[in-house]
C-alpha cells in the first residue's frame, strides 16, 4: 500500500505542476514549486505543499482560489474512482 500511495502522490504532484505551467493561474514571477503531496489512506484528501520565492501569501491565495479548477483537471487526467479534495499549504523550512 505504501508504494501505491507514494506513486499516487508523485503523480498528483506532477499533474498539478503541469497544470500550473499550462494554465498560469499563479503569476509566473511568483515562481511556485510543488514540494510534496500528502494523501490520506482512502485517497479522498490531499495536502499540497508549495514554496514560492516571493509573496508566498499571494501564491497560496491563488492556489486556494483555483483549487476547484485544479481538482477538475486532476479528475480528467487521472483515472481514479475519486478525485481527492485539495488543500494547499506553504512549506515551512525549519
Amino acid at each position: 500500500m505504501k508504494d501505491r500511495k507514494k506513486r499516487i502522490q508523485k503523480l498528483i504532484r506532477e499533474k498539478i505542476g503541469e497544470f500550473l505551467l499550462v494554465e498560469e493561474i499563479v503569476p509566473q514571477e511568483l515562481l511556485v514549486s510543488i514540494t510534496r503531496v500528502d494523501i490520506t489512506g482512502d485517497l479522498r484528501s490531499a495536502k499540497i505543499y508549495v514554496t514560492s520565492l516571493n509573496r508566498s501569501d499571494e501564491c497560496l491565495g491563488e492556489l486556494k482560489k483555483n483549487a476547484g479548477q485544479i481538482k477538475s483537471y486532476l479528475g480528467k487526467e487521472l483515472n481514479f474512482h475519486y478525485t481527492p479534495e485539495l488543500s494547499f499549504f506553504i512549506e515551512k523550512n525549519d
